[in-house]
This record gives C-alpha cells, sequence and structure tokens, in this order.
C-alpha cells in the first residue's frame, strides 16, 4: 500500500513555498484549478528531503538538479508499475509530472495506517507525482470498491487510507447532490468581487456523523499539507512545518469544489434555454447582460455566476452590499454551523445539584478530530483561541468565527428560544433552565438542534447506557391447570418414543391449539417495576422523569417501542396462543413495531422444557431401525428416523428436505414401521399424498422395506367414493396412497375422516395457498403431519409459509403478516438479519441434508453440470428475429397492465424456446404429426402435407438445428460406453420428434415418459430402464413435468437438459432421477443452450435465482417477464449473433 494520494487546493500549490513545479514539458494547469497528485511512499527513503550545509545556502537553487534528474528515472518506474496495478485504466504515461513540497513525520517508519500514532512533527520532502484532474478523479473515486481482506492469496487490491479517504468523500458528495443536498453561495475573492459557487450542506445527522468518520479514521497521509514554511538553522538543515492543513477544511472544500463542478457540467442547453426565457433574453444577449451590472437585477447575475464559466459577481451599487451578508445567513440557517473551520457547535446540559436547582446549558466549540476536547465560547470571546497554531490555517480572521458563532447562536435560539436570554450578555456562553424547559429542550429542540448540524451532549447520568433506559421482557409460561399436563408431557418426551406405553396411541406431547400466559415486566436503571410503575411511566409524554428521589431520562424512543402495550391495560397479560408461544421462545426477542428494537422473551416453568427440546434436538435419543424393517438404513437415515419420531411425538409437523436422491421415501418408511411396532394399537391409517407418476414406486418401496404393512391406493375410476364404505380408511396402520389431484377431487369424503398421519410427497404442489388441491388438503385432519420435499422453496417465500400452514397452522403467523415482516424484507431487500431470524425458528422444523456433504455419504459418486453453447442455424435466426419483431410491434399497441400484453408475452417465450428447440416444432401445429422421412429421402426441408402428417427428411431434419446435431453426436459416444441417459424436454411435441429421430437412427426402443402415458406402462417404461438386460432402453426422454420428480433411475450416467425450464430447482429435481442413492457412476449433466437468445441472456438469471433460494431467498417464476417494459423486452428477446469468447 505504498501508492497514496493527495488532494492538492489551487491555494497551496500556487504558494511559491509549496515549490510546485511541472516536470513534464507541457501547458501547466489553470491558477484556478484544484488537482489531485498520486504519488509512492518509496522515495521516502531517498533524498527527497532538500538538506542544505549552511543557512546561507537554504535556497531550493543549490538544489542538486542534476542528482535529481538522477532519481527521476527510478521514481518515476516505481510510480508507473504501482498506479498499473492498482489502477490499470488510467493513461499512466500521458498524467502530468510535478513535484512539491508535502509534510512527512520526522521518522521514516511512521506508518501510513488509520491507526499509527499521532504525528506531532513533520518535515518537508519534496515529492515526486502525477497530476490526476478532478473530472477523471471523481469518476475513478466513486467507481473504487473498498474491499477489506486479510487473505493475500486473494489478488484485491488493499488500498492506502489516504485513497480510503478521498473514496469515502467521493461517494459521500455523489449522494449528497443526488438529494440535492447544496446550495448557491458567493465566496469573496477581493473587495466587493465575489464568485458563484455550490456549496455542499449537511443536512440530517446520519450525513453528519458520516463526514464526521471519515474525519476520525483518516491518516495523516490524506492531509499532509504544510500550514507553513520554517526554513533551516543551525540545528536542522531542512525545511520543517509546523503543522498540517486541518482536515476538515481541506475535505469541505473538496467535496465543495467537485460539487461546484458537477452541477456546472450536469446542466444542459435546454436548460439554458428554459433559464433565458425566464429573463426574457436571448442566449446570445444574457451573457452581455449579466456583465452590464448597473441595468441588470443581482439576482440573474448571482445566478448567472454559478451556472456558468464566468463566475463573477461584482457590487458597485451600495443597494447590493447586504447581499452577500443575506446569502451567508441563509445557507447557515440551513446547516447550523460551519465546519470550514474545523470546529463543531456543541451545546452541554449539566446536572444540577440539587432537585430544586436551575440546570444548565453551556456553550462550547469542539475540534471536529477531537471531541474530548472541550472550548468555552469566553475564549473565542477573549480572542485567545487561535493562538493555538492547530487553527491557524483555518481560522486566519478569528472576528470572522466570532461572526460565525453569533449566527450560530442566532440561529440556535430560534430553535430553542431560551438561547435568546443568553445573546442579551457581553459574552454569551451558557444560559440557566427551569426543568419544565429542561423537558421542552429534551422533548423536541434538542433534536432539532441535532437536525440542523449542532451537537447536543447530556449530563453523565443520562448516557443511554441500559441502567437508565426503560427496558422489558415477555414472560410466558404455561397456565397453572395445564401444569401437570406439559410436566408429564416433557418428562415423557425426554425419555424416548420407547417408554411411552406400548400399547395404544402416541400421546400428544403438545397441543399446538392450547393458551399460555404471558405478562410484560419493567425495568429502569436495572431496577423492576412494580406493574403501578409501568402503567405510571407508559402515561408520561416527557423524557425528563423524577422518579424515586432523583431524576432520571427516559429515551423517548424506548417510551415510544413500549407504548403499544399500555395502550389498554389488558395488553401488559392476558393469553397467547401456543403456536405463538413457541415462536417468541425459539426466537428469543419481540419487535412491538417494525424497526423498534427488540425486547427479551423468558420462557418459564414446564413450558420451557418444549423450548429446550427444540434448540438442542441434535440431543435427540437414539433411535434404531424397526426389528422388521427389510432394509439397512445409513447413519444419516436413523438420524432422519430419530428426528420424525421425536418431532411427531411432540405433536408438531415437520418437512425432510434432504437432497434429492438421499432416500426420503424410506426414511418415512421407517419412520412408520418403527411407530407401528411400538404403538401396534394407534387408531388410524396414514394418508400419503403424491404426484400420480411415483403412485407405484410408494407401493413397490412399501412392499419392498416394510411388506407387513396393508397399502391401499386411491386413485382412478374403481377408488372408493361412497361414504358408507369410508369406514376402510379408519384401519390402524392402513397406508392410503393417492395423489393430489384426487385429493381436490374427493375432499367432501376424506375430510370425515381422521388420520393417524398424513404425509406429503413433493410438497411443493400445496405451494400456492389459493390453489384447490392445497385448500383442499388443509382441510384433512390428523394427528401428525410429515412433507417430503427436495425443494421446500421453489419460487417464493410465500411458499414457505403455505408449508407451514399445512404442517403447523398459526406457526408462522397470518400469511399477511409474514409477507409484511419477512417475505417483503427478504425477497426485496435481501435483508440478510431477517433471513437469519427466519431461519433459526424455523430450523427444528426441517431436516435438510446435501448429497454434496460428505459428512452425510461418502460413497455418492460425483456430479458434473456442463453447459453446451450452440448457435441458432439460418433458418432458426431468421425465424427468432421475425418472432421476436413482430411481437414487438403488437406490443407497442398495447397498455403494459393489459391482460393481452401478458398473453403475448408469455406466447412469445413459448414462441422463442419452440424456434431454439427446432424450426419444425414452431411451424407446425402441435396437433400434426411430424414424419421424419429415412436417410435417403430427396424433398426439401419446407416438406408436403401428406394428410396429417408433416414429412421432412432425415438429413434436413438433423442439420436445421445444432441441439439435434449435437445430441445426436453426444449420443453416439454414450451408446459407444454401454451407457444409459436420460433426455429431458418441456414440450411433447419435441420428445416426439426426438423419438422417432433416435429410433430411425439407431433402430432400438427408445423409451418417452409423458403426461400422457398411463400410470401402470411408466412404471414398466421406468422398470425397463432400470434394468440390467441386453435388451433393456437405453434412451429415455422424459417431459419434465411427469418425470421430474419422484422416479428413481440411477441406470442413467448422463443427463440432457434439451431445454430449459426457467425454474433452477425443477431443473435439480430432474437430474436428481438419475444423481440419488445407487448411483454407481459420475453422472455428467449437459445443458443446451443457444447463443444470442433469450436462453443465454436468462442462463445468469437462473444461477443467481439458485443461490437465492438456498439462503431463503427467491424470485417470481416466468411471470417476472410480463412486467419488464417494451425496451427491456427487446433487450431480453432480441437476437445478438454471437462474437466468440475473448
Amino acid at each position: 500500500m505504498n501508492l497514496q494520494l493527495t488532494y492538492l487546493p489551487s491555494k497551496y500549490w500556487n504558494e511559491p513555498h509549496s515549490h510546485f513545479r511541472l516536470i513534464s514539458k507541457k501547458t501547466e494547469p489553470p491558477s484556478d484549478s484544484s488537482f489531485f497528485i498520486m504519488w509512492d511512499t518509496t522515495q521516502l527513503t531517498e533524498t527527497s528531503t532538500i538538506s542544505f550545509d549552511s543557512e546561507k545556502d537554504a535556497t531550493l537553487d543549490h538544489y542538486n538538479s542534476d542528482f535529481s534528474q538522477k532519481q527521476l528515472q527510478k521514481k518515476r518506474k516505481n510510480l508507473d508499475q504501482e498506479m498499473s496495478w492498482y489502477f490499470p485504466q488510467i493513461p499512466v504515461k500521458k498524467l502530468l509530472e510535478c513535484e512539491i513540497f508535502l509534510a512527512m513525520p520526522h521518522d521514516f517508519s511512521q506508518t501510513f495506517q488509520k491507526d499509527a500514532s499521532p504525528v506531532k512533527n513533520y518535515r518537508l520532502h519534496l515529492i515526486y507525482g502525477k497530476i490526476i484532474p478532478l473530472p477523471p478523479a471523481i469518476k475513478l473515486l466513486f467507481e473504487l470498491q473498498i474491499i477489506e481482506t486479510k487473505d493475500r492469496t486473494k489478488r484485491i487490491p488493499q488500498y492506502s487510507e489516504s485513497i480510503k479517504t478521498w473514496t469515502y468523500l467521493t461517494k459521500l458528495t455523489m449522494e449528497l447532490l443526488t438529494r440535492g443536498n447544496f446550495v448557491p453561495n458567493l465566496i469573496e475573492f477581493k473587495p466587493n468581487i465575489f464568485e458563484g459557487h455550490w456549496k455542499m450542506i449537511l443536512k440530517s445527522q446520519l450525513d453528519y456523523q458520516r463526514f464526521n468518520r471519515v474525519l476520525r479514521t483518516s491518516a495523516w497521509s490524506a492531509y499532509n499539507i504544510p500550514i507553513d514554511f520554517i526554513p533551516p538553522h543551525k540545528s536542522f538543515h531542512y525545511y520543517q512545518t509546523s503543522g498540517l492543513w486541518h482536515p476538515s477544511y481541506l475535505f469541505v472544500n473538496y467535496m465543495d469544489t467537485i460539487g461546484d463542478l458537477l452541477i456546472r457540467e450536469s446542466l444542459t442547453d435546454k436548460f439554458f434555454e428554459r433559464f433565458s426565457s425566464l429573463y426574457q433574453y436571448s442566449p446570445e444577449d444574457l451573457e452581455n447582460a449579466c456583465l452590464d451590472e448597473p441595468t441588470t437585477s443581482w439576482d440573474l447575475r448571482f445566478l448567472y455566476s454559478c451556472i456558468t464559466k464566468h463566475r463573477e459577481f461584482k457590487i458597485t451599487r451600495f443597494c447590493d452590499t447586504p447581499i452577500p451578508g443575506i446569502l451567508r445567513n441563509w445557507v447557515q440557517n440551513i446547516q447550523g454551523f460551519s465546519f470550514a473551520y474545523g470546529l463543531s457547535f456543541t451545546f452541554r446540559l449539566e446536572y444540577p445539584k440539587t432537585e430544586k436547582s436551575d440546570w444548565t446549558l453551556g456553550f462550547y466549540l469542539q475540534p471536529l478530530h477531537d471531541p474530548d476536547y472541550f472550548i468555552p465560547l469566553n475564549e473565542l470571546w477573549a480572542g485567545i483561541l487561535t493562538h493555538n497554531a492547530e487553527f491557524a490555517n483555518v481560522c486566519e480572521d478569528e472576528s470572522g468565527l466570532q461572526e460565525e458563532v453569533l449566527r450560530a447562536l442566532g440561529t440556535s435560539s430560534k430553535l430553542f428560544p431560551p438561547i435568546k436570554r443568553a445573546l442579551f450578555g457581553k459574552s454569551p456562553s451558557q444560559v440557566k433552565l427551569k426543568a419544565e424547559e429542561v423537558m421542552d429542550f429534551m422533548r423536541y429542540s434538542m433534536y432539532l438542534l441535532i437536525q440542523a448540524g449542532f451537537n447536543v451532549i447530556l449530563p453523565d447520568e443520562f448516557a443511554a447506557k441500559g441502567q437508565q433506559r426503560l427496558s422489558a421482557r415477555l414472560v410466558i409460561r404455561e397456565k397453572k391447570t395445564e401444569n401437570s399436563k406439559i410436566q408429564e408431557d416433557a418428562t415423557s418426551s425426554r425419555q424416548g418414543g420407547g417408554s411411552i406405553q406400548a400399547k395404544g396411541a402416541p400421546q400428544a406431547l403438545f397441543d399446538m391449539n392450547s393458551m399460555l400466559e404471558f405478562h410484560w415486566e419493567g425495568t429502569i436503571e436495572g431496577q423492576p417495576l412494580t406493574e403501578q410503575e409501568f402503567l405510571k411511566l407508559a402515561n408520561k409524554r416527557e423524557p425528563l422523569i423524577f422518579w424515586r428521589d432523583h431524576w432520571i431520562l427516559v429515551d423517548p424512543e424506548d417510551m415510544e417501542n413500549l407504548r403499544p402495550i399500555f395502550e389498554k391495560q389488558s395488553k401488559i397479560k392476558g393469553e397467547i396462543p401456543a403456536s405463538e408461544a413457541i415462536k417468541l421462545g425459539m426466537i428469543g426477542d419481540v419487535q412491538l413495531s417494525e424497526n423498534s428494537q427488540p425486547y427479551e422473551v423468558v420462557v418459564e416453568g414446564n413450558f420451557q422444557s418444549i423450548i429446550d427440546t427444540l434448540q438442542t434436538i441434535h440431543e435427540f435419543p437414539s433411535i434404531s431401525a424397526p426389528s422388521n424393517f427389510q432394509g439397512t438404513l445409513r447413519q444419516y437415515q436413523l438420524r432422519a428416523l430419530t428426528w420424525l419420531y421425536h418431532m411427531t411425538n411432540l405433536n408438531f409437523g415437520v418437512c425432510l428436505a434432504d437432497d434429492m436422491g438421499l432416500g426420503k421415501t424410506v426414511e418415512v418408511i421407517s419412520f412408520l414401521q418403527r411407530r407401528k411396532e411400538d404403538f401396534p394399537h394407534a387408531p388410524g391409517s396414514i394418508l400419503v399424498i403424491c404426484p400420480t407418476s411415483v403412485l407405484f414406486n410408494w407401493r413397490r418401496e412399501i412392499q419392498r422395506f416394510a411388506p407387513e404393512f396393508e397399502v391401499y391406493t386411491h386413485h382412478g375410476q374403481d377408488r372408493i367414493k361412497d361414504l358408507d364404505a369410508v369406514k376402510k380408511f379408519n384401519q390402524n396402520h392402513l397406508i392410503i396412497l393417492t395423489t393430489y389431484g384426487t385429493v381436490r377431487n374427493d375432499i367432501s369424503l376424506l375430510e370425515t375422516i381422521t388420520f393417524a398421519g398424513i404425509v406429503l410427497d413433493e410438497s411443493q404442489n400445496i405451494k400456492n395457498y389459493q390453489a384447490l388441491k392445497t385448500k383442499a388438503v388443509f382441510k384433512l385432519k390428523s394427528q401428525f403431519r410429515i412433507a417430503l420435499s427436495g425443494t421446500p422453496i421453489e419460487n417464493r417465500l410465500l411458499e414457505l409459509w403455505t408449508l407451514f400452514n399445512f404442517l403447523n397452522p398459526g406457526l408462522l403467523g397470518q400469511r399477511r403478516v409474514f409477507q409484511q415482516k419477512f417475505v417483503l424484507f427478504i425477497e426485496r431487500y435481501h435483508d440478510e438479519q431477517k433471513a437469519a431470524k427466519l431461519q433459526q425458528f424455523i430450523a427444528p422444523f426441517i431436516l435438510r441434508r446435501l448429497k454434496t456433504d460428505k459428512s452425510i455419504i461418502q460413497d455418492l459418486p460425483e456430479k458434473n453440470e456442463i453447459k453446451i453453447y450452440l448457435e441458432l442455424s439460418p433458418q432458426q435466426a431468421q425465424l427468432y428475429s421475425q418472432v421476436v419483431k413482430n411481437t414487438m410491434q403488437e406490443l407497442e399497441n398495447l397498455e403494459e397492465s393489459s391482460i393481452q400484453r401478458k398473453g403475448l408475452i408469455l406466447r412469445l417465450l413459448t414462441f422463442t424456446k419452440q424456434i431454439c428447440n427446432h424450426p419444425a416444432q414452431f411451424l407446425y401445429n402441435p396437433g400434426k404429426k411430424i414424419q421424419i422421412l429415412p436417410k435417403n429421402a430427396k424433398s426439401s426441408f419446407t416438406s408436403t402435407l401428406n394428410g396429417e402428417n408433416i414429412q421432412i427428411p432425415y438429413p434436413e431434419f438433423l442439420h436445421a438445428s445444432p441441439k439435434i446435431e449435437r445430441i445426436s453426436e453426444m449420443i453416439d459416444e454414450i451408446l459407444e460406453e454401454g451407457d444409459k441417459l436420460l433426455i429431458f424436454t418441456q414440450f411433447k411435441q419435441m420428445g416426439d420428434m426426438l423419438k422417432d429421430f433416435l429410433e430411425m437412427k439407431y433402430h432400438i426402443p427408445i423409451g418417452w415418459f409423458h403426461g400422457g402415458i398411463p400410470e401402470r406402462q411408466r412404471q414398466k417404461l421406468v422398470d425397463s430402464f432400470q434394468s440390467t438386460a441386453l435388451d433393456s432402453i437405453p434412451i429415455l426422454i422424459l417431459s419434465l413435468r411427469a418425470g421430474g420428480t419422484g422416479l428413481n433411475l440411477t441406470q442413467a450416467s448422463t443427463v440432457f437438459h434439451f431445454d430449459r425450464w426457467w425454474n433452477p430447482s425443477v431443473e435439480a429435481q430432474a437430474t436428481d432421477r438419475a444423481y440419488r442413492i445407487g448411483q454407481k457412476h459420475t453422472v455428467n449433466v449437459y445443458k443446451f443452450i443457444t447463443t444470442g437468445t433469450i436462453e443465454e441472456k436468462i442462463d445468469q438469471m437462473l444461477e443467481e435465482k439458485q443461490d437465492l433460494a438456498e439462503r431463503i431467498l427467491s424470485v417470481k417464476g416466468e411471470t417476472w417477464i410480463t412486467s419488464l417494459s417494451n425496451e427491456e423486452l427487446k433487450e431480453l428477446f432480441s437476437f445478438s449473433k454471437s462474437q466468440g469468447f475473448f
């Protein structure tokens, strides 16, 4: 971090003693310009300090220029290398070179870090550097990213403290400009001659704090401009300085300078035309009019000096002489007290010695860099303040500072009228206040003063460090009438499932619908409040309170935050639902309103054991595999069995969200078997709801691992529909398999039954809380509930709320409240704290392990995901461009919110996907059969219509789509190795074409798994593919919807995603049909992407969305595209020819 940056105001580098000299043989900068120089610290080890043999030689003319030239090349090389590494965008060779005096510590070992010890003694060094004009410097610093890291293996630039300081100030200034925090002002540079200038203002307390933070943390190397030049004499032979320019003065100078520059540059020709017409001048006559003082109004000349390069504003008429003072007062009223003097104006309230004594409000000045140093105004009125050399460079005229302070007192008196009493004295330095006035000061005025830029310091007794703050905690305990029940429940839960009675149903250890008691306990000064005191304090409106024989200051924000408790006395205590109590107990705090401080939640009594259990689920007593289970469970599967067993005994619904392929089905079957063995007489059946495609898979897995279960499939035309026959569903431990669609259709029958348990497989099927099938599932009744999903959140966080509303109704609160408190902050603002709090709360109810975690499973092979980028064929490119063009023309005539517009955009999505797959898919109606002719066919690709069939010759079908060409080549290699493969597509028509094409090419049967295949035939397809027989199916094409979940297809070692489903969770589920337990080979996943199309442009969004879903953050599905503007749509869909990689 040798590279340093110093800002040189024109006032300094034009000073002869600065010895500014331009080394480059080019035109010097304008004398009124300010700029940066960049230099490096390595030159400080050389003879950059100019030494002299005697006082009579102490002139710069005696400096050895030959030696300087000899060193110049080395300095230039070092600096160029440093600048090129840190800032490769800077044209180093083109910058002007200069040398100038800058102040450095006497000790060269003095570090350049922000935590270096204070430097008091400086000598002057003649520094070689390169000039960076302000316009490019502003852009460079504004775009600079400061990343702090201690990892030196990462090639992340670590900038010096001086560069960081100027970067922070530049960003702050740009933000102030964006918010309009600037005012016009006049600066006098000659008698009666002023310059129009824009001044940046810090209007909010946050702005002051940010500026002060930069000021306090900046290293001396950011402002090492000497305030004076002490020539050599007998005791030393080099130039010295007694101090540095005050940083606040230099920083404000920089912010005002670049703010003025940027404002003037932002004004356009149209602005000047409007400005001219406002004053009824033509643009050509405006300049002459403004230079003609006697006939032109002062306001026109003043504004003209602020917006053009002609800054000069002359005052020759007597009537115009008050104008500069009026402007200064106006600016002062806006900002309060100027930082330009390196001081802040502080009001310090002093505690009275007795209860009846008056309070004292003292007036002080504080150096911005030393907040512990208070300067009484008496020193200012006595004229001794500027005897301190520290203020010499920023307060040349002490009367000017006195005027500024008086003006500040005048401003403050408007915000707090009692200050006016002090202004009647000769040397105002304090004012005495009555208790009522102190209350007014504490209630309103102190905040107005802070907002105006003044500091306010309260007595130490009022410091808000916890002991003098009003605080509270929420205490929750079970109702006294329920003590024995919860005690019994807690004891049972600790003993594990084996201790519960062997005959009969497992006892529900906790009722989510029960009510508990709560009450608020208040504290102040660390002492507990009685209920009466708590309520009395709540009715107080002023923060200054006489309590228990002494004055205390209660934080008004504390009072406001706690006020909702006391709006009604009943709110200080009452009842709370168990679901809400669990949430508060798990999180450990509660907020009474958004953005208010959290208050501690204390759970007492036996209910605490429930919370402890949820927070220590890893300490559950282990549950062994059931004795009649026909299989071997892995260790992570035994942990899942233990978790399911204990959580359901606690009467909580849970989500088993293990990564796809880890065996969630087997884990649930082992749980059901263990439950049956421990509680053989437990009443009720188990309802398993799953997608149609995995119905037979569930039946087969149950028969394989737990054959003693009786299984009934409630699906198809022959299912039970008579209420009288429904008694069969009450059979103990009967497992009923059904689908989501069947539940929706038969809900009037199924809602009459109380099941022992409900298992939702692929539970993302109920993600839409408004869907009929979701509403139907919510109506079902059961003792325990289990959801299975590899992706509990696919698109939106509300899906999590829907899932938990099924598992544990009320646990996540009302949907509207959940949306306001979590969804909005996490999805829109990516609030990490909210996400962490939600994760902390839901963690006990969701068990998720990943296949890639070697601590979970060691014998699962690797998975390689490869993206295949392909260009469109000429015909595809033409069709793609034409479809986008035509659709965009149609969209131009539609309102953005119209349903017709959204339909057009979704149609465009489908069309572009089809074109990227194959031209034939887009050109021909899906209802027509596309027939691929043998290889020797002679007809053209345009083909002829033969009844309902479209005939396309094999070669032209192959070459019309690079996707078809590439997958054909890759399948050749895969089949030669004797491997099997899966091809996923979202289009039925594309699957038909792929099946016909591959069967014609390889002369073997190709499997095609889609929604139109009957259930029994689906299982035959899966069995044939999973078979190791020589005549088994080597290629299985699957529609993403029908075959993307629930299937076990581990014979495949290669997976193709022929077209993209724009949801990474869905694609991952499909991939994991092959990448799951039982897979013995490395799985290669190929995703086809056509370059220059929407497929390529949206691919990165897919990756980002996957990352969000991993962290409980998500975005909408494809429908988000319909909300884009026409310009954004054009950018997203427009076809761009590939330019290759670079």
